[in-house]
């Protein structure tokens, strides 16, 4: 007597389908690795040998929050972040767009025409990313995000405490970011008083938001795209200074002791809707073909030739 023994394609099916979900997950992947701007442009001219500081850490004073820039009302939970906050570490500060202004126009004697660049920034979370190394860079302390719950204080050295957000693969990296494989935050950090170190930030962040209001002969018709906001003035600033230092004068703190000092809850709501979007679809897209392929391989229970070839084994 013969028996026909046929495997059911279970596995393809949860290869196909994992693969859809992949596929979903990549769609938001790709907005982080299209590239515009060429590789040169991450090399300015001019030594970065100057940022020291004494080496002398200090307690903060004061917490700078950047709060009511995008929204328009007071939320329970950052109230309560800001109390922790308070607790822990220093009485928190709230600064206004108006206020930063004004430090960007003080700045001006630091980097030339600095607060008519930030004046041109057309996005306000660029904006938010400059304003809080001015804060800190002015008055010393701690910045945290809205988003940051506060755990345990912590001193702070005079060229910063800065946080490792994650550690990457080198080759993951867009064109434009440099290869470190140290990602450093600026959801929170914090530095002394005039900390040449925040100071090179600020005249990089400059620098790079130049680069993107000259695109397309600086004729305004150019669109900063999510990308472009994490590169002009965001966590690659803070990495890129950090190494290109050697992190002299600084505290940089891992990613398990960062989670001893705060807890990132990451509910920033800064990306573009129309490239969120975009994203949303090319992922589904890929899922609903997954799926399909899925089931259409249930449906056939059929498997390769070479392999049914195998499939009858005879009973004795």
């Amino acid at each position: 007597m013969q028996t026909q023994v046929t495997a059911a394609p279970r596995a393809q099916v949860v290869l196909l389908t994992a693969a859809g979900f992949l596929f979903y997950v990549c769609g938001y992947l790709v907005l982080w690795f299209s590239a515009g701007l060429d590789v040169h442009e991450l090399h300015p001219s001019g030594a970065y040998s100057n940022a020291t500081a004494s080496q002398i850490a200090s307690r903060p004073t004061e917490v700078h929050y950047l709060y009511l820039w995008m929204d328009s009302h007071f939320d329970a939970e950052v109230l309560r972040h800001m109390s922790y906050a308070a607790d822990t570490i220093a009485p928190p500060v709230m600064h206004s767009p108006e206020y930063i202004q004004t430090l960007a126009v003080k700045f001006d004697a630091v980097v030339p025409g600095f607060s008519a660049t930030y004046q041109a920034i057309p996005r306000i979370v660029t904006k938010t990313d400059v304003a809080r190394l001015l804060a800190v860079y002015f008055h010393g302390g701690v910045y945290l995000d809205t988003d940051v719950v506060a755990r345990r204080s912590f001193d702070l050295a005079p060229n910063g405490t800065w946080f490792v957000e994650k550690t990457v693969s080198v080759s993951k990296l867009g064109p434009r970011e440099e290869p470190h494989s140290v990602r450093i935050a600026n959801y929170a950090f914090g530095a002394q008083k005039r900390s040449p170190l925040v100071a090179l930030m600020l005249a990089e962040a400059a620098r790079r938001c130049k680069l993107l209001a000259a695109k397309h002969g600086g004729r305004g018709g150019y669109k900063w795209t999510d990308t472009d906001i994490t590169w002009a003035a965001g966590p690659d600033v803070t990495t890129t200074l950090y190494h290109r230092t050697g992190g002299v004068g600084t505290t940089l703190k891992s990613e398990w002791q960062a989670m001893w000092h705060l807890t990132h809850l990451g509910r920033g709501r800064w990306k573009s809707l129309s490239e969120q979007r975009w994203a949303e679809w090319v992922g589904l897209a890929g899922l609903v073909a997954a799926t399909v392929a899925a089931i259409i391989v249930a449906r056939s229970r059929q498997l390769p030739s070479r392999v049914l070839r195998y499939s009858t084994v005879t009973l004795r």
